[in-house]
């Protein structure tokens, strides 16, 4: 039979077959759910390794904290009355998992990174996710022997949107607005069908010894406000990048275009002018950054033709490569503490990392982490969902509960002490968690944020020996409990000051306290660096040719010296256990 004669005949007996199969279909449905809601449920997450709290017990104590996935369950048993088993999984990358589900492997939720997300969205294979589905003015307690070791309650509106940090969720928000699973929908369901819930967020830094051999500390802290550094002789084979294609390309792109350039025969400004257009006013913070975001970002409008800028930034590398020591993927945040390095390319988590490992090592050094004043990328880790059809309408239903439980200010006060990250999350819980930490007001040994007299702040602000810190931009219309005047917060020595680098103030440098909450200028010079998209190949081969080229032979020692570093993880999480066991944030209640 003719091709086209046959679709004209299997179109004529369409609705019998349709409606046979759709009756089918919705009978095997009604099945599938009588039996999901007679027994377990299973819930297939997918995260990467060592990145949300897990059951630990206290050796000496025997203390026990809950982890995420215990919690759940029980909030599935006891306040939405299923008997739910999360199936959790771990791997290694975000490019695993995009493989994973290119391979048709099934999950409810995976965790993978913004411009991942991005790819995934673009390629069809994860779906909004729809806020509406997740059950709102719901309480949970979670005891352990008759006592109460965990409880919050949830608002009349989701806890992602009553909680995420407005600020930040803007950046994660406009870069999915343009993905296929948009097409066609109006602004009023993209708000309400997110493409990504986010879970923990950070910035692309330099992390940096001011001490180190014969680095002289004020002028290293004042170099190291520049992604110039990487290039600076003075700095010579003493630090290493990220073997990233992204992060180490988003550093030359940065520097390539620091200064104004021009485009057929137009003068273009570059990231200087611009600051200094911003610092002076002429620039709004919302204007400023959507100009560098247009640098950062490559728009063939401003920098031109995006493969020639890709292999121009590409020269800027391969001099970048003869000041380095070397790549490294993860053992840079070690080799800084073992004194291996005295600069690293850091994301913002590991700069915490190496901080609290160098503390516990030797006190009398300190580490330091800048956000260079030229600007840099502002990353995101969100949970998303991929599409598939064998998941039934239960089974999203949890997936969406698990989102909102993730989501909530006591559930994020775990994932941040177990991981060390900061949690997108604001919130009551959040801000009595960070206080403890960074606030200089906390006593330790009460457990307790003392109050302390206006006059008395001033004094020590007056003396220098206290900076006030704003963090309005994040926990703002986030908090139940707590006024405007409870986002300040105020650091000394101790806690970890900010650090003023020039005349006029502008701060791009601290310790462990800035790693997790910048300034609000910071983040204003901070955009996300998207997917390549189309370009993705030719970032790929570019990527190849750089790491083709050749290091110097003293670059090889640090494949050596990764036995020497892994040590200090041991040491690390040690100490970190035992923090995490005397914290107490995680069992306050949340309105």
């Amino acid at each position: 039979m003719d091709k086209k004669y046959g679709f004209l005949f299997l179109a004529m007996l369409a609705p019998t077959i349709l409606s046979g199969c759709s009756s089918e279909k919705v009978d095997e449905e009604n099945e599938a759910e009588e039996e999901e809601n007679a027994g377990e449920i299973q819930l297939h997450i997918l995260n990467v390794e060592d990145y949300i709290a897990e059951d630990e017990e206290d050796e000496e104590t025997h203390e026990k904290s809950y982890g995420v996935e215990t919690l759940f369950e029980a909030y599935c048993k006891d306040v939405l009355g299923k008997d739910v088993n999360v199936v959790y999984e771990t791997t290694d990358t975000p490019e695993t998992m995009l493989m994973l589900l290119q391979t048709g492997k099934y999950y409810d939720l995976i965790c993978p990174s913004d411009y991942m997300i991005q790819r995934m969205g673009r390629e069809g294979l994860i779906e909004p996710l729809d806020l509406s589905l997740v059950s709102t003015e719901k309480e949970f307690e979670y005891k352990d022997e008759d006592e109460i070791v965990f409880e919050f309650s949830t608002g009349d509106v989701d806890n992602y949107t009553n909680y995420s940090s407005r600020k930040v969720r803007e950046y994660l928000d406009n870069c999915f607005l343009d993905q296929k699973c948009y097409e066609g929908k109006d602004a009023e369901y993209i708000a309400s069908h997110p493409l990504a819930i986010g879970y923990m967020w950070g910035t692309l830094g330099i992390l940096f010894n001011p001490t180190y051999g014969t680095f002289e500390e004020e002028d290293t802290i004042s170099d190291m406000q520049s992604w110039d550094a990487f290039w600076n002789e003075t700095y010579k084979n003493k630090s290493s990048v990220k073997d990233s294609m992204r992060d180490t390309f988003a550093v030359g792109v940065i520097h390539k275009y620091y200064e104004d350039f021009e485009l057929n025969g137009v003068s273009k400004k570059g990231f200087k002018s611009l600051m200094t257009d911003y610092r002076e006013g002429n620039l709004t913070a919302e204007e400023y950054n959507a100009e560098i975001d247009k640098i950062f970002n490559m728009d063939e409008n401003y920098v031109g033709n995006k493969k020639d800028v890709i292999y121009s930034v590409l020269d800027d590398l391969h001099e970048l490569k003869k000041n380095i020591r070397g790549l490294e993927v993860d053992t840079g945040k070690n080799d800084i503490v073992n004194g291996y390095i005295g600069v690293n390319c850091a994301w913002s988590g590991d700069a915490v990392y190496s901080m609290e490992l160098g503390e516990a090592a030797d006190p009398s050094v300190s580490l330091w982490y800048s956000v260079p004043e030229e600007g840099s990328n502002i990353w995101f880790d969100g949970w998303c969902m991929p599409k598939n059809s064998n998941r039934t309408s239960t089974q999203k239903a949890l997936a969406m509960e698990f989102l909102n439980f993730i989501s909530s200010p006591a559930v994020a006060a775990l994932n941040m002490e177990f991981t060390g990250y900061t949690s997108f999350a604001g919130g009551d819980s959040i801000l009595d968690l960070v206080r403890e930490w960074y606030d200089c007001r906390y006593n330790e040994e009460t457990e307790e944020f003392e109050e302390v007299e206006a006059d008395e702040i001033a004094a020590n602000l007056e003396s220098g020996d206290w900076q006030e810190v704003d963090l309005s931009y994040f926990f703002k219309d986030t908090l139940v409990d707590y006024e405007d005047k409870d986002m300040k917060f105020y650091t000394n020595e101790d806690t970890g000051f900010y650090l003023p680098f020039k005349e006029d103030g502008n701060i791009s440098c601290g310790g462990a306290f800035f790693c997790q909450y910048p300034d609000e200028e910071v983040i204003n010079r901070c955009c996300v660096m998207k997917d390549f998209g189309e370009y993705n190949e030719t970032i790929t081969k570019m990527w190849e040719q750089f790491k083709s080229t050749t290091l110097e032979p003293w670059a090889f020692a640090l494949l050596a010296l990764e036995v020497g570093a892994a040590l200090g993880i041991g040491v690390y999480f040690f100490i970190k256990k035992k923090q995490k066991m005397a914290l107490k944030a995680a069992r306050q209640n949340i309105d």
